[in-house]
């Protein structure tokens, strides 16, 4: 079974009753993947595309923004047919890792005193590039992965919705600023919340791309 996907505009009451404008459209999820058949050209293209650009490539390491590479290096092979070179890649040591959260922590103070407005406009901006190539990072999850179209689409879009779905929590919430109930007299409290830290993150393979945070992160494989 299909399911509409609609959008909530608005939302009023009217003699009690509840009245929601809506606008329609289709949204790629794991049960409404297939009722829009112009997904499937995009994502054998995009198929094509990462074969062609990004397959069989040697990648550095990322620290500090700077390419880093090493004296040694290991292959990642794709799950659905070993024959594929997904690339090469470094093998970081523990100094690079060191390094890596040096600067992560670093990079958070100044996260941290960033207006969270700005924090809200960085990560809707970063949703918004997820969107536009999500045929390519399907066709990728595919490679690396194993998983069909249906599962890599989805991926994308779960990711996507996530953003989404805690930028306008954050903006509904204004911030999280939230002033307290009053203690002793003459005391003023407020509930301020603040981004948490630096994390080490070592992602699933199974759902690689739905991670936010600051983050030194590795690959599950090497």
């Amino acid at each position: 079974m299909l399911y509409r996907w609609v959008k909530i505009i608005n939302y009023h009451f009217i003699d009690n009753y509840l009245v929601i404008n809506l606008s329609s459209g289709y949204k790629i999820t794991y049960v409404t993947l297939f009722a829009d058949e112009s997904i499937h050209p995009k994502y054998e293209e995009a198929l094509t595309v990462v074969e062609r650009e990004y397959l069989g490539r040697r990648y550095p390491m990322y620290i500090a923004g700077k390419e880093v590479y090493t004296d040694k290096e290991f292959e990642k092979r794709s799950p659905i047919d070993t024959d594929i070179l997904i690339g090469r890649f470094q093998r970081g040591t523990k100094e690079h890792a060191i390094q890596a959260l040096e600067i992560a922590h670093e990079a958070f103070r100044e996260w941290g005193e960033t207006d969270w407005r700005e924090r809200v406009r960085i990560f809707r901006r970063i949703a918004d590039i997820l969107e536009a190539r999500r045929f390519e990072l399907a066709a990728a999850i595919t490679y690396e992965v194993g998983k069909n179209r249906m599962e890599a689409l989805a991926e994308v879009h779960e990711a996507i919705d996530a953003i989404r779905y805690y930028t306008d929590l954050m903006e509904r919430e204004d911030g999280y600023v939230k002033r307290m109930m009053p203690g002793a007299p003459g005391e003023e409290t407020w509930s301020v919340a603040r981004p948490y830290g630096v994390w080490v993150v070592i992602s699933p393979f199974n759902f690689p791309l739905d991670l936010a945070n600051d983050d030194t992160w590795r690959p599950p494989d090497g």
